[in-house]
């Protein structure tokens, strides 16, 4: 059993099975729910350095946690936009 392959616009592409496009439902429902839980972490943590900037007598510099909290939320969202546009295809 080969792949099934188009030529869409000068370009060969594979086309997705039912099993690829479960499993692409899957994951874009796993990062739905990841974007979400970021939310409310970088919610709190942007709470948390909030309250101790206003606490400090100086500025206080971001914290690598924050950064890294809006580093991921911005992958899994771009990662669940592709996802969902895989799913809207099919």
């Amino acid at each position: 059993m080969g792949e099934k392959i188009a030529d869409m616009d000068g370009q060969r592409v594979r086309l997705m099975g039912a099993c690829d496009i479960a499993q692409a439902a899957l994951f874009a429902d796993i990062f739905t729910a990841e974007v979400a839980t970021l939310r409310a972490q970088l919610r709190k943590a942007e709470q948390q350095w909030e309250d101790r900037r206003g606490r400090s007598r100086c500025e206080v510099d971001m914290p690598a946690r924050l950064l890294k909290l809006r580093e991921q939320l911005d992958e899994a969202k771009r990662l669940s936009a592709l996802l969902q546009k895989v799913r809207k295809q099919s």
